[in-house]
């Protein structure tokens, strides 16, 4: 019998495997699975996971001077979304229309311990995992324990409530 170099099994000497058989053998038996998880204004997120005092109003983050008139909005609490807030919205302009919404300097510091914190409390599912600037995440849960353990719904509710603040 000799070896095969594919990995499959050994064959006696002049015997050919069937092609359905080989195909079988090498079709993976584990289905892949992947999550995408995106943290929608993440920088305004990271600020109100860090200072609860900011859940309970209506904010907006900028990333420059937060008293120039040339600032544009670069994330929006949801309190500040349900008053109508939107993209674009100059500051002079932003304090014309919603007076009561404060405005927020981005602080990249906590925006990094959020993602720190948000690695490792994926890494809980699975190994693979990947979480970029903006708090978009990328795991590779393709037979891991959770995806044993849960179903695919139960484990995006799992991870959805792990991740709120």
């Amino acid at each position: 019998m000799r070896p095969d170099s594919e990995g499959l099994p050994a064959l006696e000497p002049g015997r050919e495997p069937k092609p359905e058989a080989t195909r079988e053998l090498m079709r993976d038996p584990t289905p892949e699975l992947w999550a995408v998880l995106r943290c929608d204004n993440f920088a305004a997120q990271a600020l109100a996971a860090w200072d609860p005092a900011l859940r309970k109003k209506p904010f907006v983050v900028v990333n420059q001077d937060v008293e120039s008139h040339k600032t544009r909005l670069c994330a929006l609490s949801s309190l500040a979304r349900a008053r109508g807030v939107f993209y674009g919205l100059s500051l002079p302009l932003l304090r014309k229309r919603f007076p009561d919404v404060e405005v927020v300097a981005r602080n990249p510091e906590w925006e990094s311990g959020a993602r720190e914190e948000m690695d490792a409390f994926l890494r809980g599912f699975t190994p693979d995992v990947e979480v970029g600037e903006t708090g978009l995440a990328v795991l590779d849960l393709t037979g891991t324990p959770a995806l044993r353990e849960m179903d695919p719904p139960e484990l995006a509710r799992e991870l959805r409530a792990g991740l709120a603040y």
